[in-house]
């Protein structure tokens, strides 16, 4: 399991990503919390994500200010790793969804 956490500090941020796999699909969730000691919220419901055609790519706007976590999982498949190549960014609420990214 590998966990990325982003700390979001405006309110209407956007949060994106791109991944994919050589060995097929991973489990994808994305969670939310306020500070570090509070309960997780799920905001990306878990689920396995298929790469086999080409990567995933998406998004989300940040409605509050916290902690958002992507993790992706392989605990499902214990008998075969996963090698996962992923680009996320955390976009403010003022910048050109057009801007390259970096």
């Amino acid at each position: 399991m590998e966990e990325i956490r982003f700390k979001i500090t405006e309110q209407g941020s956007v949060l994106e990503w791109e991944f994919e796999t050589k060995n097929r699909d991973i489990g994808f969730v994305v969670y939310f919390n306020s500070s570090e000691d509070s309960n997780l919220v799920k905001i990306v419901p878990k689920r396995r994500v298929d790469t086999y055609y080409g990567p995933e790519k998406n998004s989300i706007q940040c409605e509050n200010p916290g902690i958002y976590t992507i993790i992706f999982d392989n605990s499902y498949s214990w008998m075969h790793s996963k090698e996962v190549f992923y680009r996320i960014r955390v976009r403010g609420p003022n910048e050109d969804e057009n801007k390259l990214w970096s």
